[in-house]
């Protein structure tokens, strides 16, 4: 009996460690999948920010604040792709970035 419950301590233990391992393996990939996109400083921003919204005491803050950053980085990195502001508001004017 004494055996039996050793080795289900050991097995609680165990799956415990490997339960903490695939959550520090699941949060390393989604850092760096949001580091690849966004890159280095608009990931830490985000990050900040979560930590931040973590502690305001109203419901929603969290998400309100990461939202907001990831609101500027979506729209930062639409301006890097289109070569600037000023390709994309003569894009959208109609004109073409030679004239």
């Amino acid at each position: 009996m004494e055996y039996a419950r050793e080795r289900w301590v050991v097995w609680a233990k165990m799956s415990a460690c490997r339960m903490a391992s695939r959550a520090v393996a699941s949060v390393g990939e989604r850092y760096a999948g949001l580091k690849n996109r966004y890159g280095p400083r608009y990931t830490q921003a985000m990050l900040s920010a979560a930590f931040v919204g973590l502690f305001l005491p109203v419901p929603g803050s969290c998400l309100i604040c990461i939202g907001s950053v990831a609101l500027i980085a979506e729209f930062h990195r639409t301006i890097g792709k289109r070569r600037g502001l000023r390709t994309l508001s003569l894009n959208a004017a109609g004109r073409r970035h030679d004239e």
